[in-house]
């Protein structure tokens, strides 16, 4: 009878071990979100067109889909 309790002890302890290091691993797992990551550099483009036969030019950030300046005579 005693080696049965003790061998139940033991088995149950062993169980309670492993089941929280199964935890911990799948918990560690989850620590970066992907959706919420962003690129740090915006995207620059310039925009081109054509006024009266002269050529303009107009920087455009892609990333936040805004113009950063005015409209410059090339």
């Amino acid at each position: 009878m005693k080696k049965i309790l003790i061998f139940t002890l033991a088995l149950g302890t062993t169980f309670m071990f492993n089941t929280n290091l199964i935890m911990i691993e799948a918990n560690g797992k989850n620590l970066i979100n992907y959706e919420t990551l962003q690129p740090k550099k915006d995207i620059m483009v310039w925009k081109y067109k054509i006024i009266n036969g002269r050529l303009y030019k107009r920087l455009f950030n892609e990333s936040k889909e805004r113009w950063e300046t005015d409209w410059i005579l090339v």
